[in-house]
């Protein structure tokens, strides 16, 4: 799913960078920005904590995402604010580029040493 989400953003971003397209700020869109940034880190750390816990290196992984999903709420956001602000039109799109890196490589790390929980690559 890291690579899943990583792909989405790269291409809603790039679509967004390559087209000028400046972001559109909606009331529904900010609430759930907003929603977000308050809701996403207890849910990193309770996910965090439990699958530390009970030794699930899955929950951990979702934790992680959970922590995605709210940088990428600041990013929105700080974006917006940018652009708004000072017309960066780009600063969302950036940001999201730059987070969805981030994504990229928190999947690769997975995908190479998630052998303990099943999910790296199957060695016949």
């Amino acid at each position: 799913t890291y690579f899943l989400l990583a792909g989405y953003i790269f291409f809603d971003a790039g679509s967004d960078l390559l087209a000028a397209e400046p972001p559109q700020a909606t009331w529904y869109g900010l609430a759930i920005a907003g929603v977000s940034l308050t809701l996403m880190p207890a849910l990193f750390l309770w996910k965090y904590r439990l699958g530390k816990q009970i030794g699930s290196a899955s929950l951990i992984a979702d934790a992680k995402q959970s922590l995605a999903c709210m940088f990428l709420s600041v990013a929105l956001l700080f974006g917006l604010l940018l652009h708004y602000a000072f017309g960066l039109w780009w600063a969302d799109p950036a940001a999201a580029l730059v987070i969805a890196v981030l994504v990229l490589r928190e999947g690769w790390e997975l995908w190479r040493g998630g052998h303990a929980c099943g999910c790296g690559p199957m060695k016949m």
